[in-house]
């Protein structure tokens, strides 16, 4: 940590140099520049460093900055690609690990795609919240509609190109290889980070309304808090120009807040009916659940118009709090006929049976013979997403924050306390189940959601989706043993995968039973077919009863789309990380 903040000495006076910025929409690569980005991860690790210490101050060398200098919040609404925790970020300028949603715009929001953000397949914006400040049970999934409000800021971390010609030319402030040509400029991706609003569509819900069929699902969050990301952007030193440089508000003592507002305005949402209506006689029914309620109203107001539900949460009236403030509630819309029976509802029940690690990625690496501040138990994080209802499982199974040295034959780890998770989902021929676990190993110092405080970059246990046709479950008890999938070689390997030199079956795998446990007249005592189901959720690599997945027409792909920058960042912090502990004295 010395080398850490010895480095600010370096690098303090040195400032960006403005390059002019695109008309049409934000420029990637040369707007991020103007608005406060300096393009040097080995400044940003500094500036990581000196916010170990939580002292507030203004920074030469912001992590994020606000686009064109602009503070105002932004609303961007779209479909979610994406849903996942990060596998890596940069120490010091967050509390906990981001919550990542990468959301395809709706027509209409499209210009909140910068020049970056346009190239991507599809075209996305990136979303993130610190997961510590964001509730489980309002996490978005792949296929939920969202509307998120929050800061519209530039990620000055990643800036480069696809290759870098000149090892460790990034470390520099304002890359000037790149700036001259001689290395590849991608530019900054524009992200809404952090989230106050945060407002789910469900695809597909989770639970229905008491006595009735499936039932529309809207998740509403709102949240003052920013989290630190909030008082980096704050305290940004911009261009004098702009109206919210750090320097004026320092001197005019408003400091670099975290807190968000959320209060003075009302928050309005429509939802749908589920469809079809069952008969001419049904009756549209709401039932809302609070969720939480701090210096904020005490539950939505509904009102049914048609077929539909107007939802307000009632914050004009509300003064805006200094400490915490925020509002949770979950609204249900579903159909009620004294003559039509529901429509057909499939209820699952999802228990957790085992999970085994075969690399603990501490001491099974050897990392703890090569830097003294790593010991030789893993330190992992994992969550589980089950039809869109998330789970802390660390927090359910403690081994986790210590997990044995697991070679040659890996470890089992105590499940018992896992609670299973009920399901119901429409039982049509498009509705599926979809399982996602997502996996971290913790290896970063000041985060208050993992274990460790070492200094060294985590390596990546892999994620592992599965996604069944509800058909394809119905009448069955299915059993799933579903590991990440593992890379070809370790060159090129993504965060979401395993590699073959560490994992060569996967780091992890998770065992489930799904038991279809739909009531239904004459189905007492009847024996459920039994399915088993072993891989990495991939067409190629999944056995359906000892068939490959991708032979059977009832196989559908995983649904999640990984935005391009996140192996870019491990990347950079690993190679900035892996300088200072050669630099650092032993």
């Amino acid at each position: 940590m010395q080398k850490l903040l010895a480095i600010v000495v370096l690098v303090a006076g040195l400032v960006g140099v403005a390059v002019a910025r695109a008309d049409d929409r934000p420029d990637s690569k040369t707007q991020p520049v103007v608005d406060g980005c300096n393009r040097s991860q080995l400044a940003l690790l500094a500036e990581g460093g000196v916010g170990l210490t939580d002292v507030a101050h203004p920074t030469v060398f912001p992590s994020w900055v606000y686009v064109d200098g602009d503070n105002t919040p932004k609303t961007l609404e779209g479909t979610v690609k994406g849903a996942h925790t990060a596998g890596t970020d940069l120490f010091g300028v967050h509390k906990t690990y981001d919550a990542n949603f990468d959301v395809t715009p709706d027509p209409g929001f499209e210009s909140l795609l910068s020049t970056r953000n346009a190239e991507e397949d599809p075209p996305q914006v990136h979303t993130e919240y610190e997961s510590g400040l964001l509730p489980l049970w309002a996490w978005p999934s792949p296929g939920d509609h969202v509307r998120e409000t929050g800061s519209f800021i530039w990620d000055c971390g990643h800036w480069q190109g696809a290759s870098r010609k000149y090892s460790n030319s990034d470390y520099l402030p304002t890359d000037p290889l790149a700036t001259i040509g001689q290395e590849e400029i991608g530019g900054e991706a524009a992200e809404i980070h952090p989230i106050q609003e945060l407002a789910t569509w469900r695809r597909q819900p989770s639970l229905t309304g008491a006595g009735a069929g499936a039932a529309s699902q809207l998740d509403v969050f709102l949240s003052n808090q920013g989290g630190k990301a909030k008082a980096v952007m704050e305290c940004a030193l911009s261009s004098p120009t702009h109206a919210t440089a750090a320097a004026a508000r320092i001197a005019a003592g408003q400091g670099c807040s975290q807190l968000q507002k959320i209060a003075g305005k009302d928050y309005t949402y429509v939802l749908k009916a589920p469809e079809p209506k069952p008969a001419a006689d049904s009756v549209l029914r709401v039932r809302s659940i609070p969720r939480t309620s701090k210096h904020a109203p005490a539950d939505v107001v509904t009102r049914v118009v048609g077929d539909r539900v107007q939802v307000t949460v009632p914050f004009h009236d509300v003064p805006e709090a200094k400490d915490l403030q925020e509002f949770g509630a979950t609204v249900l819309a579903y159909w009620s006929s004294p003559t039509a029976p529901a429509a057909p509802t499939r209820l699952f029940k999802v228990t957790v049976d085992g999970l085994q690690v075969f690399n603990n990625l501490d001491g099974d690496i050897g990392q703890n013979g090569s830097n003294p501040s790593v010991d030789a138990p893993g330190e992992w994080n994992m969550f589980l997403d089950v039809a869109g209802q998330w789970t802390s499982v660390h927090k359910a199974v403690p081994q986790l924050a210590k997990v044995p040295n697991a070679k040659p034959n890996g470890v089992a780890l105590d499940v018992s306390k896992l609670a299973p998770t009920y399901v119901a989902v429409p039982d049509t021929a498009s509705s599926d189940l979809r399982l996602f676990v997502d996996a971290r190993e913790c290896d970063l110092p000041g985060y208050t959601d993992c274990p460790a405080n070492e200094l060294d970059f985590g390596q990546f246990p892999g994620r592992a989706e599965l996604v069944r046709p509800v058909s394809s479950l119905a009448g069955t008890t299915t059993t799933i043993a579903l590991h990440p999938p593992v890379c070809p070689s370790d060159s090129g390997c993504p965060e979401e995968n395993s590699k073959p030199s560490q994992c060569p079956v996967g780091c992890w795998q998770m065992d489930f039973t799904v038991e279809d446990i739909t009531p239904a007249p004459g189905r007492a005592g009847a024996v459920p077919v039994a399915v088993a189901i072993v891989g990495d959720g991939t067409s190629a690599g999944t056995w359906v009863n000892g068939v490959l997945g991708g032979l059977l027409p009832t196989w559908r792909d995983p649904v999640t789309r990984y935005g391009p920058d996140q192996d870019e960042e491990h990347a950079v912090i690993e190679q900035a990380v892996r300088a200072a502990q050669r630099s650092s004295p032993r």
